[in-house]
């Protein structure tokens, strides 16, 4: 029996660690020997280029799968450190909203979906990454696509706002069908400096009746480890290990809540 689970990591709000939330699920997804494609739906291309390739070297994109201009095969490329499939985006991603509204006026939110339907038999984790704006309806196309929304959000301002965004972004794509779910994930750089902001958060987050709240310490090391090409869990360092099992927690908790 087909039980794909489909999850997409949103936020109005760039640098709040979308990508390496995604990266690092898709990781663990298989290393339970799961099958996992991730989806970049985003312009900036970053799955690629946390994945170690050079995302503007690809032939097909996932525009041209989305167009019909190209098979789901020719679009979807294998990453053979992880073993994870992805499609990677570009610059010119952002254009298949307007061929999906030309296409169809009423039902280009639900493009995605219906793409992903014809594929995701091939699949146990279908990951999206989305690009960070509430005005782009991609991020619309990914909610309305997905069994659960990962939220990441850091310790500012500005990411709670985002984080807030994001959750009525969701609430207002119900209408249009989707499920609703979503996850708050605590995306922290520097935890021996921000406890009180850590504390504040968190109180918030209760207030707002959302319990389970995992959190990743997301240091400068993760970052420069993805763009050297390396993943933290290969990484035989202490705080890698450390990182690595707080986002062991949170696919434990993301799965959860599925």
């Amino acid at each position: 029996m087909e039980n794909t689970k489909i999850l997409a990591s949103c936020s109005t709000k760039g640098g709040c660690g979308k990508t390496t939330l995604i990266k690092y699920c898709g990781i663990l997804a298989r290393k339970e020997g799961n099958r996992v494609l991730i989806i970049d739906f985003c312009q900036n291309g970053d799955v690629a280029t946390r994945l170690g390739h050079d995302y503007d070297s690809f032939t097909h994109y996932v525009q041209d799968w989305m167009q019909d201009n190209c098979s789901f095969q020719d679009a979807v490329y294998n990453d053979p450190k992880t073993g994870i499939h992805f499609m990677a985006a570009n610059k010119d991603t952002d254009k298949l909203v307007g061929y999906a509204q030309k296409k169809s006026t009423f039902k280009f939110y639900l493009a995605l979906k219906g793409k992903i339907e014809t594929i995701k038999h091939h699949y146990d984790y279908i990951f999206i990454d989305t690009h960070p704006s509430e005005a782009n309806p991609m991020t619309f196309m990914a909610m309305i696509a997905a069994d659960l929304v990962m939220i990441p959000v850091e310790l500012d301002y500005s990411a709670v706002g985002a984080m807030e965004r994001t959750i009525n972004m969701l609430k207002e794509s119900e209408e249009l069908g989707a499920k609703g779910k979503y996850q708050i994930v605590v995306m922290n750089v520097d935890i021996t400096k921000r406890q009180s902001r850590l504390k504040e958060l968190y109180d918030y987050l209760e207030e707002r009746g959302i319990k389970s709240y995992p959190m990743v310490q997301r240091s400068v090391h993760v970052e420069d480890a993805d763009f050297d090409g390396k993943n933290i869990n290969e990484l035989d360092k202490k705080h890698a290990n450390k990182v690595m099992s707080q986002f062991e927690e949170v696919f434990k908790i993301v799965k959860a809540g599925l």
